[in-house]
């Protein structure tokens, strides 16, 4: 097992023995008006996952919506934490909870995330590492080129101690190899980001590495800018605005009408896809 620094162990092992699959959703919700994506997921938590271990983490919400989290959440008989100090960034998260876990498979989902379908026996082949692929791309928000991975939202560790083997091999070359943080940095002018487990998709084989098929990709839906959509839209093409801003409004209405938004959000990444960083 991996060193974990003592703030970071918000779960004991105990929870790791009764389930050869862990699924874990962190929450995390600063303003009323996006509880909707907050909460999203415990729609469908159970759809997707009927019988696998189920842990939800609070990451210091606002305190006059953590009640609403908790209800929804422990309302899917999942083991919940709440974080009451300092907020958690999401690759302490991922990583903590890799170190923590040592075996068996992880899945890491996000809280504006609709299950569709039972995926609890989704198996990978040889990957250590399975999600829905997303390009290089220029982001109209941050406006950085974000480097290609697979998005954190629906992350597959199928092995976890293999992808610990994995980092530690490549961190006896690599000595300050991250591979879930994300950073920004400029090189040659341009900003860059490598987000959420970037790092750990750049440094595997292609064989290692499981991007969703059409079929997997039509099991779920991710609602994209769940938890901060009012700060994004404005940035977004008008013509994508409005098929965000519709998609968002079904998530509070009616979300069983999103099925499928995930081909209109590939569309998005790649009318902004780039082929190099200095695109």
């Amino acid at each position: 097992m991996l060193e974990v620094p003592s703030r970071l162990r918000w779960v004991s092992s105990y929870h790791f023995m009764n389930s050869n699959l862990n699924v874990y959703v962190l929450t995390y919700c600063t303003r009323v008006e996006n509880l909707y994506g907050t909460t999203l997921i415990f729609k469908t938590l159970r759809t997707g996952f009927p019988s696998a271990f189920c842990h939800v983490v609070d990451n210091n919400s606002l305190v006059e919506v953590r009640p609403t989290i908790r209800a929804a959440a422990v309302e899917c008989d999942v083991h919940f934490t709440q974080l009451n100090d300092n907020k958690l960034d999401h690759h302490e998260f991922i990583w903590s909870t890799l170190a923590t876990q040592a075996e068996g498979a992880a899945v890491f989902v996000d809280a504006d995330l609709i299950l569709w379908e039972n995926v609890e026996n989704w198996t990978f082949g040889d990957a250590l590492l399975a999600g829905r692929r997303i390009p290089t791309y220029l982001c109209p928000f941050s406006q950085c080129v974000i480097h290609e991975r697979l998005h954190s939202s629906f992350l597959w560790v199928p092995d976890v101690a293999e992808l610990i083997a994995k980092v530690r091999a490549l961190r006896g070359r690599h000595f300050a190899f991250e591979p879930f943080q994300e950073f920004m940095f400029n090189l040659n002018k341009r900003w860059q980001t490598i987000d959420t487990g970037g790092g750990i998709y750049n440094a595997l084989t292609p064989s290692q590495i499981h991007a969703f098929n059409e079929r997997e990709l039509n099991a779920f839906d991710h609602l994209l800018y769940g938890s901060y959509f009012k700060a994004v839209v404005s940035a977004l093409e008008p013509s994508y605005a409005d098929k965000f801003t519709e998609v968002h409004k079904l998530a509070q209405t009616d979300y069983t009408q999103i099925k499928g938004a995930w081909r209109m959000q590939s569309d998005f990444f790649k009318s902004l896809a780039v082929s190099d960083c200095n695109s």
